[in-house]
């Protein structure tokens, strides 16, 4: 399984996981291109195919590795920031902060040394949007 495919199966899941009607914005890399409309969730998923790593104790087997930053984004509309931070917000975190979330993914082999992470400073709230970033890397499963 290729890098490309990896990440469309993420957006795939993301779509069923995240809040109030979740689509990928028009640019991964550019927020301003597009704004969050009212009472919805969009989100950002930058990836890049690392080099290949060492599976596991393996010596002879080697997969290649994924780094994968996610933003997700909620436009507060009408509502509370702690409406969003104490539900919506807290239900997507438990499930991308759990590796096994990310392992049921096909073409994700394992969720490497770095689990799936976000600092209180990767949450943040500018006007009505409130998001967060979470960060990985994954291993891909070439034979997947």
């Amino acid at each position: 399984m290729t890098a490309a495919q990896v990440m469309a199966n993420i957006a795939a899941k993301l779509q069923t996981t995240l809040p109030n009607s979740p689509a990928r914005l028009a640019s991964d890399l550019d927020a301003t291109l597009q704004p969050v409309p009212f009472n919805t969730t969009r989100y950002q998923l930058r990836a890049f195919a690392g080099p290949v790593t060492e599976v596991q104790d393996s010596s002879v087997a080697f997969y290649p590795a994924m780094a994968v930053s996610l933003t997700v984004a909620y436009h507060l509309g009408t509502g509370t920031e702690q409406a969003w931070t104490a539900s919506g917000m807290q239900g997507a975190l438990e499930a991308l902060l759990n590796p096994s979330w990310w392992r049921t993914i096909a073409g994700v082999f394992l969720v490497a040394a770095t689990l799936p992470e976000v600092a209180l400073s990767d949450i943040v709230r500018v006007g009505r949007v409130v998001s967060f970033t979470l960060t990985l890397q994954l291993t891909i499963d070439p034979s997947a």
